[in-house]
């Protein structure tokens, strides 16, 4: 194992803060969407379990999803707490919110 392997290792459980799910759903975001960039997660706050809340329950495991809450964080289009209460699985994602942020980052 190289070292940059066993440093991604590294920074992949202490993001996950262990949660196999958490891990899972890392190792999944960065074999297949580079584009998302994973430090995304530490700057709104989001670790350990909420980042598989927000990846498999809020998500439905749909990287594209993820993203597009990220960019309408981003944009301004979504506050970052309301990204902060998804990941603490306090609610979900209406359709219309769905429809209103793909709406507005098209």
């Amino acid at each position: 194992m190289s070292v940059l392997k066993l440093e991604e290792m590294e920074l992949i459980v202490k993001m996950a803060q262990g949660n196999p799910g958490a891990i899972t759903a890392i190792v999944d975001l960065m074999a297949q969407t580079p584009q998302i960039e994973i430090r995304m997660f530490d700057v709104y706050g989001i670790s350990g379990s909420g980042i598989y809340i927000l990846w498999n329950d809020k998500c439905g495991k749909d990287w594209q999803k993820v993203n597009l809450l990220f960019q309408a964080v981003q944009l301004g289009f979504l506050p970052v707490q309301r990204i902060q209460e998804l990941a603490a699985d306090q609610n979900n994602v209406t359709p219309e919110e769905w429809a209103t942020i793909g709406g507005q980052i098209a």
